[in-house]
């Protein structure tokens, strides 16, 4: 669940999980979602600001940067008769592909981030239509040595395949 509120005199946005949905598998999904979004610094990417973890399961919660617009999937929906690919939705596209040439190519750590879940609902858009990706719950990091040894070893197709999320 997703409510609005406010963190030194700003909206933000504070992610929780619902009581019933905590299990250790929760917890773990959780913290790698905080250990992943925390180094990560874009301009198209939902800023984390901060979370709680340490009150009990039953308090988890991210704070984010909030998007006052709702998501991609709210724009097309609700707003789409008022725009046109030239503006916001080729900006959108480009900001988003921006982001995801970061998170594939521009680490710091030199790891690959694939986020594994891009969809209209989580990519967030702010006030003035620039886009935010967001959730990165399903997302994980790319071992490039593991990857080029498992493709050295592959005597099929060469492709490298993840689970289905």
């Amino acid at each position: 669940m997703v409510w609005k509120g406010t963190f030194r005199d700003n909206a933000v946005a504070i992610k929780t999980v619902r009581i019933t949905k905590v299990s250790e598998r929760v917890v773990k999904d959780f913290m790698n979602e905080i250990t992943l979004m925390a180094p990560l610094r874009h301009a198209c990417l939902v800023r984390l600001i901060g979370g709680c973890w340490e009150d009990g399961p039953d308090n988890l919660c991210l704070v984010l940067e909030y998007c006052g617009r709702g998501s991609l999937k709210d724009l097309l929906v609700n707003e789409h008769a008022g725009h046109g690919w030239e503006t916001p939705y080729f900006a959108i596209t480009l900001g988003v592909a921006s982001c995801f040439r970061y998170l594939h190519h521009e680490q710091p750590s030199g790891e690959p981030l694939i986020h594994r879940d891009l969809k209209p609902d989580n990519v967030m858009i702010c006030d003035d239509l620039s886009p935010r990706v967001g959730d990165f719950g399903e997302s994980t990091r790319v071992d490039q040595e593991e990857a080029l040894r498992r493709l050295a070893e592959d005597e099929g197709d060469g492709m490298l395949s993840m689970t289905i999320v």
